[in-house]
């Protein structure tokens, strides 16, 4: 199937490309939004350089001008990616305080954080979900690259059937016990059906279990597309969840890239224009 084809290599480069935008930030800057040395180690220097390049075209710049590119990236491309990885990781470790003990990252991708993990994230129980030719992928690069998985770490093949999710059902993830469950990255990507079927299956979930996702706000036809605030309360409270926080791109970095760019004036970190953050409770 060409089509199915096409789709899936469009989001293996969008992983990808979220995993090397990760990684060109540790490489370049003292000062980081956020620290992953894992995400640099997934790139060798050369495919650093073939990147950076890649990047200059598509970015319509100069090859030769470094600046001109990492500023551009900065202002165009890091600020969703670096903004929602720190937003995850704040609402992770309050998860951590409250004692929750179980992750799900929905659409796991070449996602680090099970290889970084911060003491306060050591009694985490924590298991990725996504495609079965995806998490190939990623275990050829992960062990390319001599990483790891820790112990307390794993990932389930997600078999979606007729755009659900009922896999989930299935896992050792559902239980009695809270969950944190991560939609950052996918949730933009997902259907407003879909995403409200998704919101059913997690719905299940036991009492003080948190959702945690983003969304694009001018996106035609994507998630929460021309809702309002109340509109997106009410969808979440109809299957049992309470919006603990919601940010805009604005207080995103505000929040956490003030110190970056204090840092790095001649190629600041842009707002994530037109994104919302939301972390959600069962209840």
């Amino acid at each position: 199937n060409t089509s199915y084809t096409a789709a899936n290599e469009y989001n293996r480069e969008g992983t990808e490309l979220k995993e090397l935008i990760r990684a060109l930030h540790e490489k370049n800057h003292a000062v980081r939004v956020i620290d992953d040395p894992i995400a640099l180690r997934l790139f060798s220097p050369e495919e650093l350089a073939v990147w950076e390049r890649r990047l200059a075209r598509q970015l319509r710049l100069p090859s030769d001008s470094f600046r001109s590119t990492e500023a551009a990236v900065n202002q165009r491309l890091a600020p969703a990616v670096l903004g929602g990885a720190a937003f995850l990781e704040r609402a992770l470790e309050t998860a951590g305080k409250l004692q929750t003990k179980r992750v799900l990252i929905l659409g796991l991708g070449y996602e680090t954080f099970p290889y970084r993990q911060p003491a306060w994230a050591k009694g985490f129980s924590l298991f990725g979900a996504d495609e079965p030719q995806r998490l190939k992928d990623r275990r050829s690069r992960f062990e390319r690259a001599g990483i790891r998985e820790p112990s307390n770490f794993r990932c389930i093949p997600a078999v979606r059937v007729d755009g659900g999710w009922t896999y989930l059902s299935r896992q050792p993830i559902v239980g009695k016990e809270p969950v944190f469950c991560s939609l950052m990255g996918v949730s933009p990507r997902i259907p407003k059906g879909e995403f409200e079927n998704l919101l059913a299956l997690l719905g299940q979930l036991p009492e003080g279990s948190s959702l945690a996702f983003d969304y694009r706000e001018k996106r035609p036809g994507a998630l929460f597309e021309g809702y309002t605030e109340w509109e997106r309360m009410g969808l979440l409270s109809e299957r049992g969840f309470r919006m603990y926080e919601h940010c805009s791109g604005r207080e995103i970095a505000d929040t956490f890239f003030a110190l970056f760019n204090c840092a790095n004036p001649s190629c600041p970190l842009g707002e994530p224009e037109g994104r919302g953050y939301v972390l959600a409770v069962k209840k």
